[in-house]
């Protein structure tokens, strides 16, 4: 019923139509989309952008046939460190990197990996890196990723006012962020019609907080009154063996409540196995 739309670092960006039972390749009716982090939503595309001062994303909407952008939220940064990133690890290879700030404190590195709209609201997961010892980074100092830092993810929620992107509180409370993932999804998992958040946290052995925790996510249910709870998933099953993973949420076997399904990080681990939990009540 929609285009499909791909972004991608090498190939840049394709669309395509599906017209009867052949797809048709429209990318010249689209922008550039941000193979970093974007959102369609109601003919407005949000685009992830860093520049060499700043990062943030903007808004774009057709007007008389052509893309313009209209909107664009962006955090200054603050200073520069020097950041041996994991892929250097060793090496000695030092990098720049900004500092910026977000919610009055600073952190490495920050940038928009992921993004989804969320009761009228956009939400843009920050990733990015804080240090161990809890404290600052220091101007031009040097660090070295997993030595010295925790990696960061945030979940930061915007709003359209008046065609004018504005920063809003996180309804989150005592959000979880010394995490590391990738997949997240922000729709209704307990069917009482109010959105909420799942986060599909590795439970890699070098995330101290994280060890063994084997696949289970993080929760945030939404309460009704606007604010978003961390629930309580200590006593919920975890893998079977003490490997690295992932899980997400899905009513699998369609009895209108939502199960778990745990699978391993990596190909090479225990036949990149999956397993499945259901519930019949609840979440």
């Amino acid at each position: 019923t929609g285009d499909v739309v791909f972004a991608g670092f090498n190939y840049g960006t394709q669309a395509y139509r599906l017209q009867g039972e052949e797809w048709v390749d429209v990318t010249s009716e689209y922008p550039t989309v941000s193979p970093s982090a974007h959102l369609i939503k109601n003919d407005i595309i949000a685009n992830a952008e860093r520049r060499s001062d700043s990062f943030g994303f903007y808004l774009t909407k057709v007007t008389n046939g052509i893309w313009e952008r209209f909107a664009e939220y962006m955090f200054t940064k603050d200073f520069d460190i020097q950041w041996e990133s994991w892929n250097n690890s060793g090496t000695g290879n030092y990098d720049t990197y900004p500092v910026s700030t977000f919610y009055g404190k600073k952190y490495i590195g920050g940038m928009f990996d992921t993004m989804c709209e969320f009761d009228g609201m956009l939400i843009a997961k920050l990733n990015a890196a804080t240090l161990r010892d809890g404290s600052e980074p220091i101007e031009g100092q040097y660090y070295q990723e997993g030595t010295d830092t925790y990696p960061v993810n945030m979940l930061i929620f915007f709003a359209l006012v008046d065609e004018e992107i504005v920063l809003q509180d996180s309804p989150i409370t005592d959000e979880d962020i010394n995490v590391n993932y990738n997949d997240w999804t922000c729709n209704d998992i307990n069917s009482d019609q109010g959105n909420d958040i799942v986060a599909s946290v590795f439970s890699e052995t070098w995330i101290d907080s994280r060890e063994y925790r084997a696949g289970v996510p993080i929760v945030y249910l939404n309460d009704g009154t606007g604010s978003l709870t961390s629930v309580d998933v200590s006593e919920w099953p975890t893998f079977s063996q003490e490997v690295d993973t992932a899980g997400f949420m899905h009513d699998i076997d369609n009895n209108g409540t939502t199960d778990l399904i745990i699978h391993t990080l990596s190909t090479n681990q225990v036949r990149a196995d999956i397993e499945i939990y259901t519930t019949n009540s609840g979440i």
